[in-house]
Order: C-alpha cells, then structure tokens, then sequence
C-alpha cells in the first residue's frame, strides 16, 4: 500500500544538541524557535555550534521573535565569530552579548566598556570590532578586555577601530 502524505509540512520548533567547543567537557544546550533570547553563555561552543546557529537565527520564524543573542565565555574562535557576524548584521537583533550585552539599535549607556575576565577569544573580539564602527559605541573612553586570549595582531586591530580617544586595556 502506499501512503501518501500531500500536504504534510514538518516544522522543526526546538533543537538539542552537545556543544563541540571541547569534546571532553560537552554541554548539552537547545534551541527553540519563537523565544525572545538564545541564551548560549558558557555553554562551550565551538565554531560548529556557532555555524548552526547562525543558520538557526536566519530560519524566519527565529528572526521574527529573537532579541538578544548571548554567546560569552565560549571558544568560538576567529571563524564562528566571523560567521555569527555575517548573521547579525542583517538580523533585527537589539542586543549581541559577548560577556556584557552590547546594544545593537541604541547607545551603549556608559562610557565605560569592562569585559575583562569574560573568557573573549578572537571571534568575540572580531564581534567587538566591529561594534565599535556602529553609532551605538561612540561614547566610549575606555574599553578593558583584561584576561582575553588574543595575540598581539588580534589587539592592534581591536584598537584601530576603537572610537577616538579610547583607552583599551589589555593587561
């Protein structure tokens, strides 16, 4: 017998899976279309996990509900930062937190940007620079991003796109 199945559509609303940041200590995290935040802070993702969700925020039904986006205090390294950078610029997102929320339709609310110690690799930094060319970080004098695993080339860049007159602070 056949079964025919015109007219079934299979929506996909929520996703679980084991990050791959590092593999001996995996955590398992989900995804769920509709909600307002994807809270993926510390969750151990590597640029595979950022890859996926980048393609999970450009599902329709995700752009139209999420907000804010926190992926702080995971090693997602110079290719899932350039891969959830390529997303948020065309997203409706309000807010990018990279260990500190950064405001993405308003002006950040002090001039004062303190991420040390938030565990940032070169693809939270690469989030972070460009940041700093929107409007929202012109207020900024100082930035401290003491404790982040970047070389020496990584924060010369970070400090050619700071806003004039901004101190940043590595060590």
């Amino acid at each position: 017998a056949e079964y025919g199945f015109q007219g079934f559509i299979a929506a996909l609303n929520l996703l679980t899976l084991s990050s791959t940041g590092n593999i001996s200590d995996q955590k398992t995290y989900t995804l769920t279309a509709g909600e307002e935040t994807i809270d993926l802070s510390n969750m151990n993702l590597g640029s595979a996990d950022v890859n996926l969700v980048a393609s999970w925020m450009q599902r329709p039904e995700v752009s139209a509900a999420v907000e804010a986006v926190a992926i702080g205090g995971n090693p997602i390294g110079s290719e899932g930062g350039a891969t959830l950078l390529e997303t948020i610029k065309t997203s409706k997102l309000k807010t990018i937190d990279i260990g500190k929320p950064l405001p993405l339709q308003e002006p950040y609310e002090s001039d004062n940007l303190d991420l040390s110690d938030t565990k940032m690799d070169p693809g939270h930094v690469l989030l972070l620079s460009w940041w700093l060319t929107t409007e929202f970080s012109a207020a900024l004098t100082k930035i401290d991003i003491r404790g982040a695993d970047i070389d020496e080339e990584v924060f010369a860049g970070l400090k050619r796109v700071a806003p004039e007159g901004c101190e940043v602070v590595r060590k």
